[in-house]
């Protein structure tokens, strides 16, 4: 599943839809939106990110972002999980 536009849908979806990825280097927190693309591709998801400067760690090689993923997509993951304890609450006050 796309963390930019939550499908399964094959297909590059664009950078202006990543609401912003956080990098902890130095122990100071750097927001930067529209950080990079993602598209589903076999099976897995293909990034490409505007500035790889920030990213210093790759124990999986040059090109893996997988030690990312969380980083890349912070304020996306973000706004969903709101989304969904919003939803889950709201389900639950009703039953």
């Amino acid at each position: 599943m796309s963390p930019l536009n939550w499908t399964v849908n094959s297909g590059k979806v664009s950078a202006d839809l990543n609401k912003g990825a956080v990098f902890n280097n130095n122990l100071e927190p750097k927001l930067i939106p529209n950080f990079c693309s993602a598209e589903i591709k076999d099976g897995g998801l293909v990034v490409e990110p505007k500035d790889t400067t920030m990213m210093t760690h790759m124990p999986f090689g040059a090109g893996v972002y997988h030690v990312y993923d969380y980083s890349l997509f912070f304020e996306n993951l973000k706004e969903n999980i709101a989304e969904r304890i919003k939803t889950y609450l709201l389900n639950k006050s009703h039953q």
